[in-house]
């Protein structure tokens, strides 16, 4: 027969089970695992004994700190409907660190099993993906491959699995030392194939960090040293993205060779006020619409014009594709087009890097995005350019109200005043938040708020090395990271990813008595 103590034990580790399954699978399941948590814990009592757990949880309650800090600038929000929806989607970072850190441990094999379902449902959920993937629903952009919630928040716990699964196929020493890797190299499989930005640095930067734990763990005596050569390091990697960005011309040309005329006698266009390039190709020099328009009826049965009635950006679409091939827009440029060209050019697909897929296309797309915005085109559409919007109107909203922020309830309407004053060309559809936690955070309650954050990040690193948990660090650095260029904390599933995690691995990593990580596994 079970005690009541041991029921309510029970029901907290399926409360805890559930919500590491529904993180990437199920919404409604982290809601009802989250509500049943906390009816469990009320209805358990003992609060004496949880407050003084509690009190050995300070950096865990940064987090419920930042709740009540953002709930108390209520008192000076106008809008307090929207402050009120905003604090009951933050809802779990008060919940997750009062319960979870006023709770008794999980024992080794019941934290193992939480860590296990989680990378197991997340393996799940990427195989859905990648099998829709390949019948051919995200043909345009494999980004959207993501059907059971944002490919941005799933990019994170891609990440963070990846390195569970490798931890765990270090760790063993049998057969199921394999199976861990092969999860491991199927999960890098799924973020390359899934071209989400977010995805791809975050792997790189978390191995970085995961070079330098190491080297900081068996040089400990040459800390300075190796801070410096990291940043060193940081320097130079920055510096190659940014040459892997940076839109350099494949080809370069004289007035003189900008030629008027086609070899069979058509004529050029040459738009010389656009550099704007293509897979390193100028896109607007070198057309000859009517020798395009001739090989398109000729080749599919329809004009441009007709072609652009069903497809209105055929043209665009077709001139990049060919220059991203070096080919001059021609007749004769037309007739090197193969039939896989064909086709991804009539299904939208504006140029061969994109086609192939992958990490090389991701950085072609920012590419362009930033030749865009230099050249001042229409930012609506575009990811960069619409962040680089968010970012500029939030820096000006800092900029007015520093100190104290505009408060919770107040942030988007700060924002759409803001877009106003600017002159912002973004429709009323795109004008979001800073996609930038950081900032995100100061405009709502102000620096205090932000050092609250940066408190929290700051301390989880130094119990991670203190308590020597490579688990907790690199969920530390995998989220930091996320805060640069998302608003991780504004919808449940961030929220609740980031409540639930920190508060789990502070709780587990400090008070079990299995750190000895020569023992320890998933």
């Amino acid at each position: 027969m079970l005690s009541r103590a041991q029921i309510h034990e029970h029901i907290y580790f399926v409360t805890v089970l559930g919500i590491a399954i529904g993180l990437p699978l199920n919404k409604i399941v982290l809601s009802i695992s989250g509500l049943l948590m906390a009816l469990n814990w009320l209805l358990e009592g003992d609060f004496r004994d949880k407050v003084e757990k509690l009190k050995k949880q300070k950096v865990g309650l940064l987090l419920a700190a930042l709740f009540v800090f953002l709930t108390a600038t209520l008192l000076y929000s106008s809008n307090i409907e929207y402050g009120i929806n905003d604090l009951r989607i933050k809802l779990p970072l008060l919940l997750f660190p009062i319960v979870v850190l006023s709770s008794k441990s999980l024992s080794k094999v019941k934290y193992n099993i939480v860590l296990q379902s989680f990378l197991f449902s997340v393996v799940l959920v990427t195989l859905v993906n990648f099998i829709n993937y390949k019948t051919g629903l995200y043909l345009i952009d494999s980004r959207e491959m993501s059907l059971f919630g944002s490919h941005i928040r799933l990019s994170l716990m891609v990440t963070f699995a990846f390195f569970l699964a490798t931890y765990a196929a270090w760790k063993m020493k049998n057969i199921l030392s394999t199976l861990y890797l092969l999860l491991a190299v199927w999960l890098l499989f799924y973020a390359y194939k899934s071209e989400v930005l977010t995805g791809y640095f975050g792997l790189v930067i978390t191995t970085l960090f995961l070079v330098f734990w190491w080297i900081m763990r068996q040089f400990k005596q040459h800390r300075v040293t190796i801070f410096a050569a990291c940043l060193g390091l940081s320097a130079i990697i920055a510096l190659s993205f940014y040459k892997a960005i940076y839109p350099i011309p494949t080809e370069a040309f004289s007035a003189e060779q900008l030629h008027e005329k086609t070899q069979y006698g058509g004529t050029y266009h040459h738009d010389t006020t656009s550099v704007i390039l293509e897979n390193g190709y100028y896109i607007h020099y070198f057309i000859c619409h009517e020798e395009l328009d001739s090989m398109l009826i000729l080749a599919i049965g329809e004009s441009i014009e007709e072609r652009s009635i069903s497809q209105p950006d055929f043209f665009p679409t077709l001139i990049r594709y060919m220059s991203s091939l070096g080919l001059r827009k021609d007749a004769d440029g037309f007739k090197q087009l193969s039939d896989a060209d064909l086709r991804n050019i009539l299904n939208g697909i504006p140029s061969v890097v994109y086609a192939q897929g992958g990490f090389k296309s991701r950085l072609a797309r920012i590419t362009m995005e930033l030749q865009k915005h230099l050249e001042g085109a229409d930012p609506n559409g575009s990811t960069i350019q619409q962040r680089i919007e968010y970012w500029r109107t939030g820096k000006d909203i800092i900029i007015s109200n520093p100190i104290f922020g505009v408060g919770v309830g107040d942030v988007q309407d700060a924002y759409n005043v803001q877009y106003e004053n600017n002159n912002s060309r973004l429709h009323i559809e795109n004008r979001l938040h800073s996609h930038q936690q950081f900032m995100t955070i100061w405009i709502a309650c102000g620096i205090l708020g932000l050092v609250i954050l940066l408190l929290k990040i700051l301390l989880s690193l130094k119990i991670a090395f203190k308590t020597n948990s490579v688990v907790l660090y690199l969920f530390v650095v995998i989220i930091t990271f996320s805060y640069f260029f998302e608003d991780t904390l504004e919808t449940q599933v961030g929220v609740t990813l980031v409540a639930f995690f920190f508060s789990l691995l502070l709780k587990q990593e400090q008070e079990s008595h299995y750190l000895d990580r020569r023992n320890q596994t998933l």
